[in-house]
């Protein structure tokens, strides 16, 4: 542990020293400061009023109504993007590289990841998107039974987006069906 210390120790010494040289050699950065343009008064002042007993008003206007610029996204890019958040989140170090669940090897005590294709007995195949919502957001199965406290739905709930876990949810609903602990 002594010799990691002292090579953490020489690498930041090194990396001050080349810091030190690189501003010797370049230079402090320079600000310059501009001045903040003054107003005058009468940029400043409302406009006159002819009578002094009246209230200006406001003339109405009409505000253009907001237009959706993005199209909804496919299927196809959510199961992409659920992909991606699979990969993101590790979801194989636990479910096995083909999400079927089972034991884990090398792991001991009762630590058995679900079955997260889309098989019907023993899978995902029978939840809905709200389902899943309702996983990652109660850590509740829909026959409200509690996720295992080895699943950190917690964690992985409070980083993602409804819209995320609807991703999650199609690309899930995408790969083969298989029993559990097919690994």
């Amino acid at each position: 542990m002594k010799a990691f210390y002292q090579t953490m120790t020489v690498g930041l010494v090194l990396i001050l020293a080349l810091t030190i040289v690189a501003f010797a050699v370049v230079g402090l950065p320079s600000f310059t400061l501009q001045p903040v343009r003054a107003f005058s008064q009468g940029e400043l002042a409302l406009p006159a009023q002819t009578d002094p007993t009246t209230v200006p008003t406001v003339q109405a206007t009409t505000v253009p109504t907001m237009q959706p610029t993005a199209e909804m996204p496919t299927n196809d890019d959510l199961v992409a993007a659920g992909q991606d958040l699979v990969r993101q989140f590790g979801c194989v170090t636990c479910h096995a590289i083909n999400l079927s669940g089972g034991p884990m090897p090398f792991v001991r005590g009762s630590v058995m990841p679900a079955n997260l294709t889309p098989h019907d007995a023993s899978g995902l195949g029978t939840w809905e998107t709200e389902d899943l919502l309702r996983a990652f957001r109660e850590g509740t199965r829909p026959d409200g039974s509690a996720l295992s406290s080895n699943m950190p739905w917690q964690a992985f709930g409070q980083q993602m987006t409804d819209t995320d876990i609807e991703a999650l949810y199609a690309y899930l609903q995408s790969i083969p069906a298989l029993p559990y602990n097919t690994r």
